[in-house]
This record gives structure tokens, C-alpha cells and sequence, in this order.
């Protein structure tokens, strides 16, 4: 048995590390599996959260949480660290910490709760145009520079230009204003900047 020891710089790191890896596969699940053209249970479950009212309680049920941050243990533990329980544990506390923050963040931008802070405005103003103006876009959720690096943050004129076209955003031009994700009152507040 691993004896318990204190947390040393490598724990630190590999912390950082699976915070760091949770931003950028949030952007790719959320693009590449959440709005893929695949049918899966995420699938239905995030267009489900895509067709109600933009202000509502979104939260993911304990029993996929618990799963999911167990399925991230197992593969930490077996694959990516499996000669070192604890940096494995460091990683699935990193990984979780970050996954809390997910959870915390997108029930909040789903609240009438203004942010305070302009990093906090900018995750909610992301989300709210991911939802309201084009769902092709935005998708770095928690950490919205992820979108900077793919390109998936652009203006928001661009982004409803693209949707009339049936470019990028084609799919979701199936969702008018008005229609869906909020009923147009929210969505005409979201400016082009």
C-alpha cells in the first residue's frame, strides 16, 4: 500500500495540469460530441437543456457526476498514472475541482444573477450567445479563451450572418428569434459588440 505522504510540487503540477486538460476537452466534447451529428444519450441530454428557457436549473444529476469523476480516477489511475497512486488522486482532484467549477458556473449563468467580475461576465455573456444567437460557437464555457485559440468566438454579427447562410452555424438557424432557447426577450439583449 502507497503510504500517505504531503503534497510536493509534482502534485501541484499534476493538478494544474488536468485543470488545464478539463478546458480544452470541455471545448471538444462540447462541439465535437454535444453537437455532433452522432445520436448518443449527451447528445439528447444537451439538446433537452438547448430547447428550455434560457433561465432554468442547470445542473447534472449527482449519479453522472460521480460516474464521470470516477470513470477520469480509473483512467488517471490506470492509464495516464499507473505507477503513482498519488498523482493519480492529485489528477482527479485537479480534473474534479475543475468539473465542480463547470457545474457551478453553468448554473449560475442560467440564474438572472448579475457577475460582478469581467472574467465572470465574459463566461456568462459566451454561454448566453452560445445559446441564443449560435450554438456553433462559444463553446468554452469555464474558460472562454479556449475560444480565442479555435476560433469559435467571433463577433456576434458574424455569427447570426453565418447561421442565415446555413454556414457554420446552419443547424441552428433551425432555431429562429423568438423560438426556443429563451423566446427572443434575452436574445435580443445580446448586442453585436
Amino acid at each position: 500500500m502507497t503510504p500517505i505522504t504531503p503534497l510536493n510540487p509534482s502534485d501541484y503540477l499534476t493538478a494544474s495540469l488536468s485543470v488545464l486538460f478539463w478546458t480544452f476537452q470541455e471545448h471538444f466534447i462540447h462541439g465535437r460530441l454535444l453537437h455532433s451529428n452522432m445520436n448518443w444519450i449527451g447528445k439528447d441530454i444537451h439538446r433537452t437543456h438547448h430547447e428550455e428557457p434560457y433561465f432554468h436549473i442547470s445542473i447534472d444529476p449527482v449519479e453522472l457526476l460521480v460516474g464521470w469523476m470516477g470513470a477520469a480516477y480509473l483512467i488517471f489511475r490506470m492509464v495516464v498514472l499507473p505507477s503513482s497512486l498519488p498523482l493519480a488522486t492529485s489528477a482527479t482532484i485537479g480534473y474534479a475541482t475543475a468539473g465542480m467549477w463547470y457545474e457551478w458556473t453553468h448554473y449560475l449563468v442560467h440564474t438572472k444573477v448579475r457577475p460582478k467580475s469581467k472574467f465572470a461576465t465574459r463566461v456568462r455573456d459566451g454561454h448566453m450567445k452560445h445559446h441564443l444567437v449560435n450554438e456553433e460557437y462559444w463553446l468554452g464555457f469555464t474558460v472562454p479563451f479556449v475560444d480565442d485559440l479555435f476560433g469559435t468566438n467571433p463577433s456576434v454579427r458574424e455569427a447570426r450572418e453565418e447561421q442565415k447562410s446555413g454556414g457554420r452555424g446552419g443547424k441552428a438557424s433551425r432555431r429562429k428569434r423568438g423560438e426556443g432557447s429563451g423566446g427572443g426577450v434575452v436574445h435580443n439583449s445580446v448586442a453585436a459588440p
